[in-house]
């Protein structure tokens, strides 16, 4: 067995925090400070840390109240359930935590699900009270009665105001056993084969052992001066950890956006100054393109230093050309750096006034500590910083620190501390890929390369799922070592297709369930789609397999959102000059409007796959 580990030194499982998370979140030491947690993006008002907690534990008495929590059984592993269905809110952090106050589960559930998916979920976690926004609590009592389930549907916005109607509740405290196994969240995935959504038993354990080792493996990325923009659903792990979580316990600012509105997002980040933003491809690419962006170059430079993107792969041409746009160099270099700030006269919005408070000036809530420069005075930089995980793991497994010299755009991240990775490919394990990431694209035969599907292990892998043995049995592989902690005694097979470099850096070059088998050898779509994005008449593509009865195997085809000026002819011409017969277009190119993704990103591939009576160029037609 060849077993990748970190080059972080691993945390003593004994110094790994064994708590609720809510506890966790307190431990940070930042629960009393008056500085500005979050920040509504389109009113400006904000509720600071100590506001935030204070909130949480009257919401907590108000749940009690219903009888949330009441049949705490410190020996189960799964609590009372709660579901929340709002936006991203300067609220949604106290409402999380109340139920985990209480000794409650907490499922997320997307504020885009049609009243059939909501109901799916509602089946699958049997909430006993869901918390849902006023513009949703319709929504959520339709579904609870299609479910044909009894539930307490709250809005928000009343819990909210009647908060201080109450006395603040005592957090349930759980030994080191209930931690372990305590489920916080029930997270929904379509788990590593596709198919009908899932619930993600995520435990108090994952999620805090999770926080630890990212900063532990990353201390510069998320720090106390950090400003983010949340337009990333906090009903996605991704979104809940980092601005839940993350961002409470180191005390840093979370500017929370309902949705992405491009003018708004701008404009929050010049008006609060944001250095930080946590943002997925299609943000990415539609940033890159978009005229509005050059009105805010000035703040851009002066202020933004980080983009996290997550979720899904982003090329090296868009992660470039983005880079270029913002600070005028494909390295991210910043060319000219500006210092001047808007600032006026903060004032009080009255509405729910004993907790908030009107931001127009950073310093009025306490943000001083920001800073606008995280590396050399003389050469700010804007760095792109990629990582990878998934909901099962709570949700990441690789990343970067700011100041890694090894730091590459094409990267994934490093392996993070306690965690532990295998590369299997024809029923072996693979060792690190003899080539440097920088040199993969030119691999003259990237077939003899150690790529294989990512098996991972660590303190922040799930349980498994909900009441789903079928999903468990497939995605794991048990481990019977009597030399490892606990939680490295099964791998979880996560579908994803990658490999590691020598410097141990990971790239993931594509999902087991997408790779086409085109004349005998695997095919990654995602390979395909960075050379279409890096065309300069493609906006944006995604590939798919399809049947090809000619040839008798299955081929590429490409669905692309042309520029004005685009022949499928002439880019079919361009691509089987690049690359190899088994991965030329022999399936077609598809013209779209748009490529269909969810909310994190992900290209939606069964959607194309299920598409009909579409026009074939550049090729003979061929059947889905």
């Amino acid at each position: 067995m060849i077993i990748h580990t970190s080059n972080t030194p691993s945390i003593r499982v004994n110094d790994l925090f064994c708590g609720n998370i809510y506890d966790f979140i307190v431990s940070g030491g930042h629960s009393t400070s008056s500085k500005a947690s979050g920040i509504c993006a389109t009113t400006g008002e904000s509720i600071s840390h100590a506001q935030q907690h204070v909130l949480a534990r009257k919401m907590a008495s108000i749940l009690s109240e219903t009888g949330f929590g009441a049949n705490f059984d410190p020996k189960a592993h799964n609590g009372e359930v709660l579901m929340t269905l709002s936006a991203n809110s300067i609220y949604s952090s106290p409402v999380h935590w109340a139920a985990l106050i209480r000794g409650g589960t907490v499922s997320p559930a997307s504020v885009s699900y049609t009243v059939n998916e909501l109901a799916h979920q509602v089946r699958t976690v049997k909430p006993k009270v869901i918390v849902a926004s006023k513009a949703k609590a319709s929504l959520a009592k339709k579904a609870v009665q299609m479910a044909r389930l009894k539930c307490v549907v709250l809005e928000l916005e009343s819990l909210v105001q009647d908060a201080n109607k109450h006395p603040e509740a005592e957090p349930v405290k759980f030994n080191k056993n209930t931690a372990y196994r305590r489920v916080a969240y029930l997270a929904m995935s379509s788990g590593t084969s596709g198919g009908t959504f899932k619930a993600v038993k995520i435990t108090h354990f994952n999620i805090t052992s999770c926080i630890q080792v990212c900063q532990k493996s990353a201390p510069n990325r998320d720090t106390v001066s950090q400003i983010a923009s949340a337009v990333i659903p906090v009903s996605h792990l991704y979104g809940l950890s980092k601005f839940l979580i993350m961002a409470p316990y180191v005390g840093s600012t979370t500017v929370f956006h309902e949705k992405f509105e491009i003018r708004e997002f701008l404009d929050a980040q010049k008006r609060f100054q944001v250095n930080s933003w946590p943002i997925v491809p299609p943000l990415v690419v539609l940033l890159t393109n978009h005229p509005l962006v050059k009105d805010y170059t000035e703040s851009l430079r002066a202020h933004l230093r980080i983009v996290c993107c997550g979720a899904a792969p982003l090329g090296e041409k868009a992660a470039r050309d983005f880079l270029s746009a913002v600070t005028g160099s494909p390295d991210g270099v910043i060319q000219q750096q500006q210092t001047s700030r808007d600032k006026s006269k903060s004032r009080d919005s009255g509405f729910f006034s004993s907790i908030r408070a009107h931001v127009a000036d950073p310093a009025a809530v306490g943000i001083t500590d920001a800073k606008s420069d995280t590396s050399s005075r003389d050469q700010p930089r804007l760095q792109i910083i990629q990582g990878w995980g998934l909901t099962e793991t709570s949700p990441t497994c690789t990343t970067f620190d700011p100041l890694d010299p090894n730091l590459h755009i094409k990267a994934c991240g490093k392996i993070v501390a306690n965690t532990e990775i295998r590369i299997r490919g024809q029923g072996q394990d693979y060792q690190k890929a003899p080539i440097l990431i920088e040199d993969y694209d030119a691999h003259p035969s990237k077939e003899t390369l150690p790529i294989g599907e990512i098996y991972v292990r660590g303190p922040q892998v799930t349980l498994g799922y909900l009441n789903d043995s079928h999903a468990d049995e497939t995605s794991f592989e048990q481990c019977y070592d009597p030399h490892v902690p606990w939680f490295h005694l099964k791998w979880f097979k996560t579908g994803d297709v990658g490999f590691i470099d020598r410097k141990g850096r990971i790239m993931v070059v594509d999902r087991t369930k997408e790779m086409i088998k085109s004349m005998g050898k695997q095919v990654a779509p995602a390979e395909i789609e960075d050379l279409l994005l890096s065309h300069e008449l493609v906006a944006d593509a995604a590939v798919i397999g399809v049947s090809n009865e000619k040839l008798g195997t299955e081929s590429p085809r490409a669905f692309v959102v042309p520029k004005s000026g685009f022949r499928a002819s002439d880019l079919r011409s361009w691509t089987d000059k690049l690359l190899p017969k088994h991965k030329q277009l022999h399936g077609g190119i598809v013209i779209v409007d748009k490529v269909p993704k969810n909310a994190s990103g992900k290209i939606l591939r069964r959607v194309l796959r299920e598409r009909r009576g579409d026009l074939i160029e550049g090729v003979a037609a061929s059947k889905l």
